[in-house]
């Protein structure tokens, strides 16, 4: 997925830069821990679990600080998950990330195993 639906890593990397500078500052330890965490998430997880984990960011940084650059990088990534014909909206968007990170976070066969006993 990481060869196929984000931009390349350079431009990927940009991004994240910019974004980190926006919400941490240049070179402090939170901003070179935060980029770290963001860059082996889509080489690790994917394009969907980063997105995912910027929703967070996006959502709990009411003021201004960052939130552009955020934006920018959530949308640079959102625009590689569009193929060929596929259609995103909200709702659908927010169940493949949900989807995903299940499965990254090694916790999707007991999710389904947890569900297959209340049915």
């Amino acid at each position: 997925m990481l060869d196929d639906n984000v931009l390349d890593f350079y431009h990927l990397r940009k991004y994240v830069t910019e974004a980190t500078h926006a919400l941490f500052g240049q070179g402090s330890q939170e901003a070179v821990s935060w980029k770290t965490k963001m860059m082996e998430t889509v080489k690790t997880q994917a394009s969907l679990a980063m997105l995912d984990r910027l929703g967070e960011y996006l959502t709990s940084k009411p003021d201004d600080s960052g939130q552009t650059e955020l934006q920018e990088l959530r949308d640079c990534l959102a625009k590689r998950l569009e193929g060929a014909g596929m259609r995103w909206d909200k709702d659908n968007a927010e169940a493949a990330m949900a989807l995903a990170s299940l499965y990254s976070s090694h916790l999707w066969n007991k999710y389904w195993d947890i569900n297959n006993m209340a049915a």
